[in-house]
């Protein structure tokens, strides 16, 4: 009987964990320039974004395998069915503010600003497209 009660039991874990393992939805950008997000400053290139849990968006640098993971809050943004990384100028700096999705709600997010970045806002917002 402790068997059967096992086994059950390990079943109804398995139906509770299977929809919560989607797939995740990862989309592509480049970014021709290097720019800040998290305290740190990433190259120019190509890169993956992806969220592999909720309020956690994660970039990977496809020629310089850089990974970033980084917290980030939902963003309201209508995304008008496109996909984009809105940055913020100030000089010679960029600073990743936003990631906008029409293709998954988990990739719309606005990020943080960090410590490092504070001393660098008040400029102008660029957009970069994603596919």
């Amino acid at each position: 009987m402790k068997r059967i009660s096992a086994l059950a039991l390990l079943f109804l874990a398995a139906l509770i964990i299977a929809p919560a393992a989607k797939p995740q939805v990862a989309l592509k950008a480049h970014v021709p320039f290097a720019f800040m997000v998290a305290d740190r400053t990433l190259p120019a290139g190509e890169y993956t974004i992806s969220s592999p849990d909720r309020g956690v968006i994660r970039l990977v640098s496809s020629e310089q395998h850089v990974i970033t993971s980084i917290p980030v809050a939902k963003s309201f943004k209508d995304p008008s069915g496109k996909n984009a990384l809105v940055f913020e100028r100030h000089g010679n700096h960029y600073l990743l503010r936003q990631i906008v999705s029409s293709t998954t709600e988990r990739l719309n997010a606005d990020v943080p600003i960090w410590r490092r970045e504070k001393s660098e806002r008040s400029g102008e917002g660029i957009l970069v497209a994603m596919r």
